[in-house]
């Protein structure tokens, strides 16, 4: 499987960071960031669902989430649960990262 530019890769680095596939992801996950923060868990759940679907049916080609395999070196879709899952944790990280910096301004 090859990724193409719509595809979120999973992984760290530059090169899973700068793909533009990632980089519609974060844009998706800053625009929903305040509507996931004010939500109850269940209503987190269903928001992060809703971005896995956008990507994939908002894009051409459809968006996927991709990871590498450890063995075979190739690029594996992930599931729906391990997409989601992977959502939930962008929108952690991100509501994370502004309460850093929101805290940092109020020194």
């Amino acid at each position: 499987m090859k990724p193409t530019q719509t595809d979120v890769l999973s992984g760290r680095g530059v090169s899973t960071n700068n793909h533009k596939g990632n980089e519609n992801f974060r844009n998706i996950i800053i625009d929903q960031l305040d509507t996931y923060a004010a939500s109850t868990k269940s209503q987190k759940m269903a928001i992060s669902k809703d971005v896995v679907h956008r990507l994939h049916n908002n894009f051409t080609p459809p968006g996927r989430f991709l990871k590498k395999d450890s063995e075979t070196k190739q690029w594996v879709e992930l599931t729906m649960k391990e997409a989601t899952g992977k959502t939930a944790q962008a929108f952690a990280y991100a509501i994370r990262d502004r309460r850093k910096i929101k805290e940092e301004n109020q020194k």
